[in-house]
């Protein structure tokens, strides 16, 4: 699917794969938070990625809490009035944690 996606639109076919594994770490993650075992959850992002032909999925975890290790920029940063996300990979490395950091601190 992904290499039709990018022909039609045009675009490269890593950075979609990069995005439909973001997509679908973030999802097993909200699922496993809201049955409350992340790690049983997210324990199946790497064969479904695999099965799906993108790459493995990364976790990272911080201050407690587990987050995607997001490897595709959404570009919301580009919208006026907009900034960006808390764990893109275009932030710098060190304010990223420290973001993540603050972000742990005020989840249950």
């Amino acid at each position: 699917m992904v290499a039709v996606v990018a022909r039609v639109g045009g675009v490269r076919e890593a950075p979609l794969r990069a995005i439909a594994t973001d997509a679908l770490a973030n999802k097993l993650l909200a699922l496993g938070r809201a049955r409350g075992d992340v790690a049983a959850v997210t324990s199946l992002a790497a064969p479904l990625a695999r099965a799906a032909g993108l790459p493995a999925p990364r976790y990272v975890e911080v201050g407690g809490q587990v987050f995607t290790r997001r490897a595709s920029c959404c570009l919301a940063w580009r919208v006026p009035h907009e900034v960006v996300c808390t764990s893109c990979p275009r932030r710098d490395p060190a304010e990223r944690q420290i973001l993540l950091e603050d972000t742990a601190a005020r989840m249950p």
